[in-house]
Order: C-alpha cells, then structure tokens, then sequence
C-alpha cells in the first residue's frame, strides 16, 4: 500500500478506499461526484480481486469476524470504528493541511500508520478499515460461486486443480458486509468532523 501511494499519488492522490474518500469530500477536497466514481472503482477492483485470487489460489476470500456472536460483532464493528477514525485522522493532517503540503514522508507514515492498526485489529476484525474490501469482495466471491460449475467442469478447472474445485463454499452472513461497510464509513465520518472540529481554520 505504502508503494501505491507513493506510485499513484500524482495520478488520483491514492484514494483506494471509500472512506477515505468520505473524508475527503466533507472535507471538501473532492466532490460528491468524484468520491461516488472513487467508490464504484474500488468496489470493482476488489471484486476482480477477488474473482483472481480464486483463479489463483483455488479459494474465496473475505474478511471475517473472529467470532460468530453478539460480542464477536461488537468487538469487530469497535475496532473498525476506531481504527479507521485513526488511519483517517493522520490521512487528514498529512495530506489536507498546509503544514504537511510538502511532507515526502507521508505516504511512509500512512502506510506505518495502517500496519500498526492491522496489527492491533487483526484478531477481532480482519482489520478491514475499507469498505470496498468488504463489498468487492462479497461481489468477487458470488460472481465465483455462480461460475463454480462451469469452472470445474472446465478446462480452468482442470488448471486449478481438484481442490479448487472440490473447495468448500465460504459462508459470509451478510451482516460481515455492512459491519466492515458501517465501521469504516463512521470512523472517517467521526474523524473528519474532529479534524473540522480543532482545525477549524484549516
């Protein structure tokens, strides 16, 4: 991620996550428009993630609660929340003030920054923090469970071998899909009016 952002921050200034471009937009460095074409890209290049990491490893993937209960959910949605009001918290002081506007570190400092989160939330949620992972990748995933047939029955199948084939369907309950939508979403959204907040001049 780190060299994404680096590489394609003149080109579209590393938006690769909706909430980071929730932030933005209130934010009032993009419009409404723009964060809506950001998000519609980014679910889809995670559904075409997905549908290759199946290609290619013989798996769906997605992230999940650790723990299939009310407190799994609660523990997961906390961390969602809080972690990704502090991945938006330093993405709005690096990259939308005056005081960093020439800061060559920024992007090494996000990335450390979200390895740090990832690290601390891995257990609960998958440390998630992006909303297009989550519904990329439930896209990916049924568009792969409805070629599965074909797939196996396929050459490709052939290529990806018995396994793959053979591969169990992952369960998803459909609430993992908005609670990594709805966590991510609200702590950019707390995050932001924080910024406004104690900024207010920015």
């Amino acid at each position: 991620l780190t060299g994404s952002i680096y590489a394609f921050g003149s080109v579209s200034g590393a938006v690769f996550n909706p909430a980071v471009a929730l932030a933005l937009h209130l934010r009032g460095r993009i419009s409404a428009a723009d964060a809506a074409r950001f998000t519609a890209v980014q679910v889809l290049a995670m559904a075409l993630a997905g549908v290759l990491g199946f290609l290619i490893y013989g798996v769906s993937a997605f992230p999940m609660v650790a723990e299939q209960s009310v407190a799994g959910y609660l523990s997961a949605g906390l961390a969602e929340v809080l972690f990704t009001f502090t991945i938006i918290t330093v993405v709005l002081h690096l990259a939308t003030t005056k005081q960093h506007e020439h800061n060559d570190a920024a992007g090494l400092v996000l990335g450390l920054t979200i390895l740090g989160c990832a690290v601390c939330a891995s257990k609960a949620s998958s440390a998630c923090f992006n909303p297009a992972i989550a519904f990329g990748l439930y896209l990916g995933k049924a568009l792969v469970e409805a070629a599965r047939p074909a797939i196996a029955s396929g050459p490709l199948g052939a290529a990806l071998g018995a396994a793959a084939a053979e591969a169990p369907e992952l369960e998803v309950s459909p609430w993992q899909p908005l609670l990594f939508t709805a966590g991510p979403m609200l702590g950019a959204l707390l995050a932001t009016r924080l910024f406004q907040a104690t900024l207010p001049d920015e």
